[in-house]
Parts: C-alpha cells; sequence; structure tokens
C-alpha cells in the first residue's frame, strides 16, 4: 500500500489532528454565515471528525475558503454538517484550476488588462 512499497504488510496512515475550531477559523476567512454555530455544533465536530479519518487536512479546509470568497458560496455550520467534505474539496480545486486557467489564458491574450481590451 502506498508509497511503492510492496511488502504486503499494513502501512500505519497518519491523521492530522486538528480541532472543529480550527476548522471554523478557517471557513471564516471565506464566506462563513454564524447562523448555526451554536446549534449544530455537535453536527459539525462529528463532521470534522469524520473528514479527518477520510483525510481532509486543514489545506483542505482552506480551499474551501477560498473556493466560497471567490464564488460567493457561504457555508454555514448545518451545510457543512450535510456535506460530502471530500466532493466539496474536490469540485472545489478543480473550480479554482479552472478558473486560474481562464485567468491565465486572458491575460495572455491581454482580455481585461489595465490596459483594456483588445
Amino acid at each position: 500500500m502506498g508509497g511503492g512499497h510492496d511488502s504486503g504488510k499494513p502501512v500505519l496512515a497518519v491523521v492530522q489532528t486538528y480541532p472543529t475550531d480550527d476548522v471554523v477559523a478557517v471557513l471564516r476567512t471565506g464566506l462563513w454565515d454564524s447562523m448555526f454555530d451554536e446549534t449544530h455544533q455537535d453536527a459539525l465536530s462529528a463532521r470534522v471528525d469524520q473528514s479527518r479519518r477520510l483525510h481532509v487536512t486543514l489545506e483542505d479546509w482552506r480551499v474551501l475558503a477560498k473556493h466560497s470568497a471567490l464564488f460567493r458560496r457561504t457555508w454555514d455550520a448545518r451545510r457543512l454538517a450535510d456535506s460530502d467534505i471530500a466532493a466539496s474539496v474536490a469540485l472545489a480545486r478543480k473550480q479554482i484550476q479552472d478558473r486560474e486557467a481562464k485567468l491565465a489564458m486572458a491575460a495572455e491574450f491581454g482580455i481585461g488588462s489595465a490596459g483594456g481590451e483588445k
């Protein structure tokens, strides 16, 4: 498993630990609605715990925060507790990469530059 090692022996996977408060702090750097912070705290903590076990890192949460800021998608505790976080991260990563590729292409052709469109 993993790392090109072929001994057939089990490999110990390191799971990054971080508290739910750190996840919320990261998500607040994007668009975060605190309306459900108290009422859904247990569900949110359970989702963060599950996500950690699925190897969702704090960097992945940063991707969601960046995506929410760029694409105006507001997260809240209730929505987060009901979401497939790994799928949301994968989609956010792809949409950010697509956006960056389009911006690079536009810059290459001088579209939208400070000097005006050509």
